[in-house]
């Protein structure tokens, strides 16, 4: 069994700008007597921070456990999708970039538990990836190009395909 969680310097940098965030909008509205319009505006970017902040916290408690059985999720709402339960794999990649240099992969695995989510930044995100392929594959499921592409982006070798992977 592997257990992986989100590194505390990634969780640091997003409290950091949940804090920065709130500073800057929730600030003036406790100290400067602003318009209505003004206001209203500081309070919705506040409240978008505040929210960023919770998930932040939800994310620090937040572990995922990979053994013989299935995926365990365990945070504020604990998930077991079993492997054969499996019913959905799918690996996204979203870009920060035009030249598509950055950015992070999201995997969703739905079944007969529920549905995880976990997006890179947590430890090992290539290892639980490459095995949640595989045993997607192992059972026949229907991946989609994208979700091939991105597991070969990652090194899962592909049933007739002339990738390579480890």
């Amino acid at each position: 069994m592997s257990e992986h969680r989100y590194s505390r310097r990634a969780l640091l940098a997003d409290y950091g700008r949940a804090a920065v965030g709130l500073a800057l909008t929730a600030g003036p509205l406790l100290v400067i007597n602003l318009e209505m319009k003004i206001a209203y505006g500081l309070a919705g970017l506040a409240l978008l921070f505040f929210t960023y902040a919770v998930r932040t916290v939800l994310r620090e408690r937040f572990s995922i456990q990979v053994d013989d059985e299935g995926l365990r999720g365990r945070g504020w709402r604990d998930t077991m999708v079993p492997w054969e339960g499996m019913r959905r794999v799918r690996l996204d990649y979203f870009s920060t970039r035009r030249d598509r240099g950055g950015g992070w992969m999201q995997l969703v695995i739905g079944g007969a538990g529920g549905t995880l989510r976990v997006d890179s930044g947590i430890a090992g995100f290539a290892e639980i990836a490459r095995r949640t392929g595989a045993e997607g594959i192992r059972r026949g499921l229907a991946l989609s190009l994208p979700t091939r592409a991105n597991l070969a982006s990652l090194g899962l070798t592909l049933p007739g395909e002339g990738n390579t992977g480890p």
